[in-house]
């Protein structure tokens, strides 16, 4: 006989590759209340999501984004299906997916507000190729990484953006 209790049923807040994500730029233009124009330091760390798991994977890939499901499982001390069942709870994705989502936001900052060759912002954001890249953003994107960065990315983008190195 199934037992049943007054309690709610526990809800976890859906972490988002944007809750987690740490932007590759380190400073950006900006003109304050007097007209001042000057570069900006960005903010570079992650934010808490109020969850101690997804806070800590959040640090790790925001130092090496080409981390796969076996090395978080491992920097973590867990196996791998631990970790999938903490990214399903945690952000209602699985492991591979969240990974990819992060390396795309990461690769199209890379393309947008930096002029670091395609084949750099791939490898720079966990890829293995620029090849990988083209077919990705074909199939996830309907266009091209350079189709992309030149609808994104300003004329002046080194003018605007400092980006790390």
């Amino acid at each position: 006989m199934q037992k049943t209790t007054d309690m709610e049923p526990v809800k976890f807040k859906q972490i988002s590759v944007d809750d987690l994500y740490v932007s590759i730029i380190i400073a950006k233009k900006a003109t304050d209340e007097r007209g001042w124009t000057g570069m900006e330091p960005v903010e570079k760390k992650v934010i808490s999501t109020g969850n101690v798991v997804m806070d800590a994977i959040g640090r790790l890939l925001a130092a090496d984004c080409s981390l796969r499901p076996a090395d978080l499982a491992q920097l973590l001390g867990t196996n791998r299906i631990v970790v999938n069942g903490m990214f399903c709870l945690f952000t209602g994705m699985m492991t591979e997916d969240f990974l990819m989502a992060y390396r795309i936001k990461r690769l199209k900052e890379w393309l947008a507000y930096t002029d670091v060759s395609t084949k750099e912002a791939a490898l720079r954001s966990g890829f293995a190729s620029e090849a990988v890249v083209g077919r990705l953003f074909q199939k996830r994107l309907k266009t091209t990484p350079g189709k992309y960065r030149k609808r994104y990315q300003p004329k002046n983008v080194r003018e605007l953006y400092q980006w790390a190195e």
